[in-house]
């Protein structure tokens, strides 16, 4: 038996590599999916929000 899980990461997986074709339409979904947590309130700086790439960074500084 499949996990509904499962089935939506590979649906998904395959619909967002249709979508992004180019580095500036990356580039563009990464900045929306870092700033995310912000805008929903989850954290007040990028610093604080946990799982996006600027967290990442600023702790190997």
């Amino acid at each position: 038996m499949l996990d509904i899980s499962w089935f939506m990461r590979l649906l998904n997986e395959t619909i967002v590599r249709l979508a992004l074709l180019d580095e500036t339409t990356v580039l563009a979904c990464m900045a929306y999916l870092d700033l995310n947590p912000i805008r929903a309130q989850m954290a007040a700086t990028h610093d604080a929000s946990d799982f996006t790439c600027v967290q990442r960074v600023s702790d190997r500084r």
